[in-house]
């Protein structure tokens, strides 16, 4: 069984056209994800001129719930990609059900359908997207540190982003813009190179993901018509397990369990935690043993980041995850991050495509403002809400009063993702 991490990844061998790439930019992206690729296809079709630097190639995937909520459909649709995500004919999701380890269930309607589409097909159409805007896409292109001449004052601001030193004599190793935006998800080694704070924190927490089929005869079946039009959260003591439809019929298992929960494992083979997953919840091992993996790698990633972010450091702005990531079981971090792009983007284009010292402390400063207003409420509803999922009791007493109080689940849907 292969183990696919989140850590840093191998060499860049430049594209053709990428060795005659000009070194200086308006704006540089760090990370082609649904944050950095619709960021950038907002700013190069103003006419900015915009590089971005992604350490894979794509297609390729990520460890993520893949469940992009119904407001996305808006900010698809003003990026100009939606009708090409349509065609992928992704899973249509219109309500979620909540589990138990006592066998207790919750259901409530989203308040707006929702789509099941996998983060290889999502973020292959909006990269590409981005190209096609104009936006140059370095692929294989690990950024490992950001300079910059100075961040106040009224001279012009000039931030240099390494690449990683490679081997490729025509790769370009350094690129200079005003402006850089990180949108490099959960935790990367940049954030270290920063300093930022909430790398020095330990967080106890691994997500694990895997591709599955619901098998062939009537379990499958069952299984099939129970999970269509549904995600479903199964809360056990020390995690919780989300599965949906994606496209082609595919099922995403993908859950968020503590170190401890692993630690009292024989070990972290998937064969171990699938077990575990079905002691730990009757219902969840109903689903299981009706699903058979579709792929042969098992996601995972370790030290998953809940606390707080800053939104800029020096030289460097922060969006999608990269900004702040909210509890997984919301469902909205997808959402949050094309909307984050949508919203530094119109700040962005409302200052100088050359910043000086003064454009870049005010534009941090409104930045955070906008980020609060936006997501503040919804990452602090979802952080107070997840614990209770994490241990069993706590979860079998919300899910119980959800039944007897069916506003509560509909209320919750509602406040933690956007209008």
């Amino acid at each position: 069984m292969q183990t696919a991490g989140q850590g840093d990844r191998s060499t860049r061998t430049a594209l053709p056209d990428e060795s005659r790439t000009a070194e200086s930019y308006d704006a540089v992206l760090i990370g082609g994800g649904p944050a950095g690729s619709a960021l950038a296809t907002l700013l190069a079709r103003a006419g900015r001129r915009v590089a971005l630097c992604e350490r894979d190639r794509f297609p390729r995937d990520k460890l993520c719930g893949e469940f992009l909520s119904g407001e996305s459909r808006r900010v698809l649709g003003e990026l100009g990609c939606l009708a090409e995500l349509d065609a992928l004919r992704p899973a249509a999701i219109h309500a979620c059900r909540f589990t138990s380890p006592s066998g207790a269930v919750c259901g409530a309607n989203l308040p707006s359908p929702a789509l099941g589409i996998s983060r290889r097909a999502l973020d292959a159409v909006l990269l590409r997207h981005a190209a096609r805007s104009g936006a140059v896409v370095l692929q294989g292109a690990p950024v490992c540190r950001v300079e910059a001449n100075a961040v106040n004052g009224s001279s012009p601001l000039e931030c240099r982003v390494h690449l990683r030193p490679q081997s490729d004599a025509h790769a370009v190793d350094c690129l200079t813009a005003g402006l850089v935006v990180a949108a490099h998800g959960r935790r990367a080694q940049l954030d270290r190179e920063l300093g930022r704070k909430f790398m020095r924190r330990a967080h106890p927490y691994v997500g694990l993901k895997r591709h599955h089929r619901p098998r062939t005869g009537a379990a499958g079946e069952r299984l099939a018509a129970t999970l269509d039009g549904f995600v479903e959260v199964h809360a056990f003591h020390g995690g919780y397990c989300g599965m949906s439809f994606v496209e082609s019929g595919v099922v995403n298992v993908c859950m968020l369990v503590t170190e401890a929960f692993l630690a009292n494992l024989p070990s972290s083979r998937w064969e171990d935690v699938h077990d575990g997953l079905c002691r730990a919840n009757p219902r969840l091992a109903e689903r299981l043993a009706a699903l058979e993996p579709d792929e042969e790698t098992v996601h995972a990633v370790a030290g998953i980041p809940f606390s707080f972010k800053e939104r800029s450091s020096g030289p460097v702005f922060f969006v999608g995850d990269a900004a702040g990531m909210i509890a997984p079981f919301c469902g909205d971090g997808q959402a949050m991050a094309l909307r984050s792009a949508l919203l530094l983007g119109d700040l962005i284009l409302q200052t100088p495509s050359r910043l000086c010292g003064e454009d870049h402390r005010i534009l941090a400063r409104r930045w955070e403002a906008c980020w609060r207003r936006e997501f503040g409420f919804r990452m602090r509803l979802g952080r107070w809400l997840q614990p209770l999922l994490l241990r069993g009791w706590t979860a079998d007493a919300a899910l119980r009063l959800a039944t007897l109080a069916p506003k509560i689940p509909d209320w919750i849907a509602r406040a933690t993702r956007g209008a």
